[in-house]
């Protein structure tokens, strides 16, 4: 079976790929002011990661939770 996973992405800088973000299905919410999307595949999460890194984006991925260091 293949997990689904949510996928969150923020930054001083998200706005400007407000249209990336649309185009994926992200939707933004304004009280975590953060674009999200939910129950995607993993593969579809390593691509949106390695968007996020190239733009210095901000990102978390349900799959992979620090709870503490």
């Amino acid at each position: 079976m293949i997990k689904k996973i949510n996928f969150s992405a923020f930054g001083r800088d998200s706005y400007y790929h407000r249209e990336w973000f649309k185009k994926h299905g992200f939707k933004f919410d304004r009280s975590s002011k953060k674009w999200s999307v939910y129950n995607i595949p993993i593969q579809k999460a390593e691509e949106y990661a390695s968007y996020c890194r190239e733009f210095g984006l901000n990102f978390e991925r349900s799959d992979r939770v620090i709870s503490n260091f």
